[in-house]
């Protein structure tokens, strides 16, 4: 099911292809700047000023388009997602909803799939950014200064010791944080739906203490 709901479809082609341009654009900015400083003409001067005005609104269409067309597709697939775990809870057994609470399965369709939307639209889309620009910036920076380039270049392995233990600690928060909202979820459905009996039982300081425990350990991974 997972390769039918997110294969790569036309518009993310046309939309990494968009990105890719409005990289290159972005990257020959700085061989521009290079020819004002090093000197140029009046007529080179404002012909250059002119190429990086075109530059920077192709950029910004370009960079435009790129994300709309992956906007237009990832909702397109979020959809189907929905529709798929909608319809999959429909068919589900009895003993599936005995072991489940309503609020952490709405939490599922709609805060989980509101993290796969913003993967699909937002996360992808900078990765591929990020893919060219940093591999062009190698090149653009070797042509510029090779020496200080490969200085440059050395360091980077340094550096993914530091990201790479950050980028886990980051990912296991994620997901933490993201099964603490399915469980506060849940917990404010059920007890909302309980609302009545808390009334007749005139439990509301019960309650109370009992929700000052679930926001306290919910604010701790905060």
């Amino acid at each position: 099911m997972k390769l039918k709901l997110l294969r790569v479809d036309t518009k993310v082609i046309m939309g990494s292809f968009f990105l890719v341009l409005s990289s290159l654009l972005a990257l020959l900015l700085p061989l521009i700047l290079k020819g004002l400083i090093d000197g140029s003409s009046i007529e080179n001067i404002g012909s250059k000023v002119f190429q990086s005005f075109l530059i920077f609104i192709g950029q910004a269409l370009f960079s435009s388009i790129g994300y709309y067309l992956f906007s237009q597709s990832g909702e397109k697939k979020i959809a189907k997602i929905r529709k798929k775990v909608i319809e999959g809870l429909i068919y589900a057994e009895k003993s599936f909803f005995d072991k489940s609470q309503s609020g952490e399965l709405t939490s599922a369709i709609v805060n989980d799939t509101s993290v796969i939307r913003e993967f699909l639209i937002t996360t992808f889309p900078n990765i591929i950014l990020s893919l060219v620009m940093v591999l062009g910036s190698i090149v653009v920076l070797f042509s510029l200064d090779w020496n200080l380039s490969l200085l440059l270049f050395i360091t980077l392995p340094c550096m993914m010791f530091i990201i790479l233990p950050l980028s886990n600690i980051s990912e296991k928060y994620s997901r933490r944080l993201q099964e603490e909202i399915g469980f506060l979820t849940g917990q404010l459905t059920e007890k909302i739906q309980e609302h009545e009996l808390i009334k007749t039982n005139q439990a509301e300081k019960v309650y109370r203490m009992f929700w000052i425990i679930v926001l306290k350990g919910y604010k701790t991974i905060h």
